[in-house]
């Protein structure tokens, strides 16, 4: 949940508004979720990576290679 919070923060940061709220500054529109599968050593796991409709959003902490398990070589 604390996950999802995070996520949720970040895409409305880039949009310049909530989910639902209609503003001036507003860049763009959400559209739904992506999913990406990330490998640890104990399992894989699934994030549902939020979209947004006129594209050019992606998640910091999802850029290729900034989550790596804590005994994995950067």
């Amino acid at each position: 949940m604390i996950l999802n919070s995070v996520i949720q923060a970040e895409r409305s940061k880039y949009l310049q508004a909530n989910a639902w709220e209609q503003t001036k500054e507003r860049k763009g529109h959400a559209n739904g979720y992506t999913p990406k599968t990330v490998r640890t050593n104990l399992d894989d796991i699934t994030f549902g990576i939020p979209q947004v409709q006129e594209g050019g959003f992606y998640l910091a902490a999802m850029e290729k290679g900034m989550i790596r398990e804590a005994n994995e070589p950067c």
